[in-house]
């Protein structure tokens, strides 16, 4: 599965950045395609080689995936919460049912 670049923003909703993002929750691993020669930068354009930095797109990534992660768990954390501590679950299973639809295992969450 190729996904288009994303833009700043995405996991907001800028662009079609959730479209994309809400992509990804189909592949079980995900490889991110860096362009090192800095001849890229942050919106897509061409500039000069090596007058971008690579890693600030490597930074980039992260944060957006990161903060999309983030909102999938926020929603709907507190109720889940109360769930587990009322029923005095087992916290590693729990999470594990929450997380499942992001294919995250027991042995991810142990």
């Amino acid at each position: 599965m190729d996904v288009p670049g994303l833009i700043e923003g995405s996991h907001t909703g800028a662009g079609m950045g959730l479209d994309f993002l809400n992509d990804i929750r189909e592949a079980d691993v995900l490889i991110h395609v860096i362009d090192i020669s800095g001849s890229t930068n942050a919106k897509g354009e061409s500039v000069p080689a090596l007058t971008h930095d690579p890693s600030e797109d490597i930074q980039f990534l992260d944060y957006e995936l990161n903060m999309w992660y983030y909102q999938i768990l926020k929603k709907g954390w507190d109720k889940f919460a109360r769930q587990v501590k009322q029923e005095k679950a087992s916290i590693i299973k729990a999470l594990h049912k929450q997380l499942s639809g992001l294919k995250v295992t027991e042995y991810h969450v142990n």
